[in-house]
This record gives C-alpha cells, sequence and structure tokens, in this order.
C-alpha cells in the first residue's frame, strides 16, 4: 500500500488521490542500493531510521580534486549541504565546491576514483569528501577465527564485492577473507562450521587484537588494495577479513546486486560519462556498473568501440534506433522485495504516525530531516516532492497496511 498499490479502500475509493507519484507514477525511490516506498494518500512508510542505509559524512578540504573519470555533473547551484545532498543521490565520490570567482556557489561532482587535493590560487574552493559509514553501515555479520575450521566450504579470488554476491548467489552465507593486491577471497556455503570460533568484528576490518598465529599480524594478507580492510558498495561497509580472518554474511541481509534489462540501441545520460573505453563481457561491465554505482551503461559488440563499455551519469534518457554498430543499452531494474528498506505501511486517516514533517525532493533530504530522531516517514509524493516525518514514538492507533500500499498500489 505504500508503494503505489493500494489494497484497502481507506477513502478516495481506494485510490492515491492527489498524491500521484514523485514524479508522476512513482512510489518508490532508490538510494544507496534499496528501494524507499514513498507511501500514498493518508498512507505513511515508517522507519526506523537506525536501520535505513546511512548519509555518509564529509571532510572539508581546501583546493583543488578530480577525478580519473569524467565529472558525473557540473555547474550545481548550491549550498554546502544542497551539494552533499546531491552527491548522495547520485553517488558520487566528492565534489569540488567554489565560493569565490566565476564559479562561485557552484558545485562539481567528480567522477571515478578521487585524487588528492592541491593547492589552487586562482579562487577559493574547496574539495568535499565522503567519509567512511559509521559502525551501523558495515553490513551485518560476524568475524571467525579459521585457523581451527573453515566457516563455509567453496572459494574463489575476486575483486569485488559485486562479483562475490553473484558468486554466492542461491547460497545463504558468503564471506570474506585475507585480502591480497589481486584480490580477497570470497566464500560460500549453507551452513556455518561449529567450530569456528567468532572474533571481534574490528579483526576482519584491519584491525586484529587476538594473536591467533602471525604474531598477531594479518602476514601477506595485506590488504586490497595495500592496507585496506573494508570495501564501499552499495552504501555499506564490507570488512574483506585477514589473515585466518573471515567475515561471514547471510546473503539475504545484505545489498542486493541490481538485475539488468537489456535493449538494442543507443542511450546517454544528462551528465558525463562517469567511465568510458572500459574492456569487458556483459558481466564484467554490470559488475563494474555495480562498482561505481552507475545509471546504466552502453556496451559495443561490433566495429571500432567492440567489447568496449560506457557507464552512463547522471539520469539515464531513453534508447533510441542506432545503425553504425551493435550496440547495446543495460539498464539496472528495480530491485526486488527483499531489498527494500524494512519499514510499515500506516493508514493515517485516523491518525498521524509521527508528529513532525517537511516537504522534501529526496530520500537523502529526509534522511537528513530525521536525523536524531528514532523514526521516519514518507508519504504523499506528488509532482514537487513528498512528505518526510519524524518522531521518537509511534502513535497507537495508527494502523498497519499492506507495504504494497505506499508503494503505488492502493489494496
Amino acid at each position: 500500500e505504500c508503494a503505489g498499490t493500494p489494497l484497502t479502500d481507506i477513502g478516495k475509493g481506494g485510490s492515491n488521490s492527489h498524491c500521484a507519484g514523485f514524479p508522476s507514477e512513482h512510489y518508490t525511490a532508490a538510494f544507496s542500493g534499496f528501494t524507499f516506498p514513498l507511501g500514498g494518500w493518508h498512507r505513511e512508510y515508517v522507519v526506523e531510521v537506525a536501520t535505513a542505509p546511512q548519509l555518509r559524512w564529509y571532510s572539508k578540504e581546501p583546493g583543488q580534486c578530480v577525478g580519473d573519470a569524467s565529472d558525473m555533473e557540473r555547474d550545481f547551484v548550491g549550498s554546502e549541504d544542497e551539494c552533499k545532498t546531491r552527491c548522495e543521490e547520485i553517488g558520487c565520490p566528492g565534489f569540488l565546491r567554489v565560493s569565490t570567482g566565476t564559479y562561485a556557489g557552484k558545485c562539481f561532482f567528480r567522477g571515478g576514483t578521487l585524487g588528492p587535493v592541491t593547492p589552487y590560487t586562482y579562487d577559493t574552493r574547496d574539495c568535499f569528501i565522503p567519509q567512511a559509514l559509521d559502525s551501523e553501515a558495515v553490513v551485518s555479520g560476524d568475524c571467525y577465527d579459521t585457523t581451527d575450521a573453515r566457516p563455509l566450504d567453496e572459494s574463489i579470488m575476486v575483486t569485488s564485492v559485486a562479483a562475490c554476491l553473484s558468486y554466492a548467489s542461491g547460497s545463504k552465507y558468503l564471506a570474506t577473507g585475507c585480502p591480497q593486491s589481486h584480490g580477497f577471497e570470497c566464500w560460500r556455503g549453507n551452513t556455518i562450521k561449529k567450530n569456528a570460533a567468532v572474533l571481534d568484528r574490528a579483526e576482519c576490518a584491519g584491525t586484529p587484537l587476538t594473536d591467533i598465529g602471525k604474531g598477531g599480524s594479518n602476514s601477506h594478507c595485506a590488504g586490497f588494495p595495500s592496507e585496506h580492510y573494508t570495501a564501499a558498495f552499495s552504501g555499506f561497509t564490507f570488512p574483506l577479513g585477514g589473515w585466518h580472518r573471515e567475515y561471514v554474511v547471510e546473503v539475504a541481509t545484505a545489498p542486493q546486486l541490481r538485475w539488468y534489462s537489456k535493449e538494442p540501441g543507443q542511450c546517454v545520460g544528462d551528465a558525463s560519462d562517469m567511465e568510458r573505453d572500459f574492456v569487458g563481457s556483459e558481466d564484467e561491465c554490470k559488475t563494474r556498473c555495480e562498482e561505481i554505482g552507475c545509471p546504466g551503461f552502453l556496451r559495443v559488440s561490433t566495429g571500432t568501440y567492440a567489447g568496449k563499455c560506457f557507464f552512463r551519469g547522471g539520469t539515464l534518457g531513453p534508447v533510441t534506433p542506432y545503425t553504425y554498430d551493435t550496440r547495446d543499452c543495460f539498464i539496472p531494474q528495480a530491485l526486488d522485495s527483499e531489498a527494500v528498506v524494512s519499514g510499515d505501511c500506516y493508514d493515517t486517516t485516523d491518525a498521524r504516525p509521527l508528529d513532525e514533517s517537511i516537504m522534501v525532493t529526496s530520500v537523502a533530504a529526509c534522511l537528513s530531516y530525521a536525523s536524531g530522531s528514532k523514526y521516519l516517514a514518507t508519504g504523499c509524493p506528488q509532482s514537487h516532492g513528498f512528505e518526510c516525518w519524524r518522531g521518537n514514538t509511534i502513535k497507537k492507533n495508527a494502523a498497519v497496511l499492506d507495504r504494497a500500499e505506499c508503494a503505488g498500489t492502493p489494496l
């Protein structure tokens, strides 16, 4: 009921009335690899803030910074907070904001991997760099000492969390371990061996606290890349383990891989490409798109650019015919129900579940507004935005509906 499918006639003939979607007919929003139901007419989707994907915090360093790919978006006019919100929405690796001179008040959202901050003297500008999410945003799991027993049975070496999730698809558990210069171990299985001992989670994120061998060090498991023992994916942090330290996650609780439609023709985004001329198979390009959070990509299979992928930036436009070579547009599709942010859809005709609200135009803005509260709620998406509510208690006389009612389907 909170995702565009009204199932119950709570008024207006069971419809969502003027709450017609944001944008029109859209009753969910994507954020950090999850789907947020936006509610409907007197349907509000209530989420415990601590369980929602987290907003990153940003360091601010004076100077110039650039990425190793084209900017995701340029000349965005906004305050520091507005630019942070936009960076969250498009998943940028960092941005530059200029405060004096020709480009004063504008932000430039970098693409690819962000380079170091360097001095700049022609105007006043600052580089805003998203920092590691706090412990609540680490993917839920346990760190195991594997000196006596490996918790899971089968493994391969991978170079991305997306590749590990793909390998473990269909299994109950996955685990990461021994990150090295060329990748890290990815394990899968349906049971955890009982004689595998649990360690503090920090042990699987680069901080050995117990001497389980090698003098308490991670030995040759020196990080991927060097000295890096965690990896970011879909707004969460994955510990990568260490020497005989493996981080076990229940697959169903991990951020989900998107699936992709494949449409012949040309497609472009409304911002610069995030990355170009990437050589890879369809699956390798899908994995890369997951890693950088692209809105879709083009892969060419004949002609000059055969075998190359182009990862679009901004919002993807429609697919159009193309005759000069054979190319396909790969478009990530909505995640399944397991990836919907956990919450309840409420009928608010008799009582609003929470007390305070504003209108917003993004999930990031709603999370920012609700920061410090126990709960947030979304409701009544319209052409100009949707309601964002916050509070610390849910009123007892607010009735719970089917979740679909808050995602565009009044039942």
